[in-house]
């Protein structure tokens, strides 16, 4: 509704969407940075009215993130993780669903029906419907907290108040600037 609400109603013309992500690929490390190419909502099943994954009416099981803003967004996360003595950039495929990922069973399944996904999280998708369903280009950024695992709630709130928040401002500062 807030991306809506700052389309329609402020005319906002681009969206950038930060946060944190679980890792969904033994590759991306808490720490590191994916920009969506795409997104899918893991969670979406109207089988047999449409195929697993796809949001009915669109045609579509991944929303793709603007390439532009995308390839900008890479750009400016580098720049940010050139000076970090850990942590790097990964780009591809964000899965969004409605509930916190924790259970490594349940993500190895998500993981064979969807091979290439990097991260799991909750609103990017969504987001991202919304972006298309209005003709608005937009990018997503996450910075991975936890491994979606059974530890994925441990010290969650401190990692998003002193790790992701800076992440996030250093790379749109350095969007902005570019």
């Amino acid at each position: 509704m807030t991306a809506t609400t700052l389309v329609e109603k402020f005319g906002v013309t681009h969206i950038i969407f930060t946060g944190v992500a679980g890792s969904a690929d033994p590759g991306v490390h808490v720490g590191d940075i994916v920009i969506a190419e795409s997104l899918v909502q893991h969670d979406m099943d109207a089988r047999p009215l449409f195929p697993q994954f796809e949001v009915p009416l669109t045609g579509l099981s991944r929303l793709p993130s603007d390439r532009q803003m995308s390839q900008k967004l890479a750009a400016a996360a580098r720049q940010f993780l050139e000076n970090k003595e850990k942590g790097k950039l990964h780009r591809g495929l964000i899965g969004s669903g409605d509930q916190f990922m924790s259970d490594p069973a349940r993500l190895r399944t998500l993981k064979a029906s969807l091979p290439d996904l990097l991260a799991v999280e909750m609103e990017g998708a969504a987001v991202a419907q919304v972006c298309f369903e209005l003709g608005v280009p937009f990018g997503v950024i996450r910075t991975i907290s936890d491994n979606a695992n059974e530890d994925a709630a441990v010290d969650f709130m401190h990692f998003v108040k002193h790790v992701a928040s800076r992440y996030a401002f250093n790379v749109i500062k350095n969007y902005c600037q570019a």
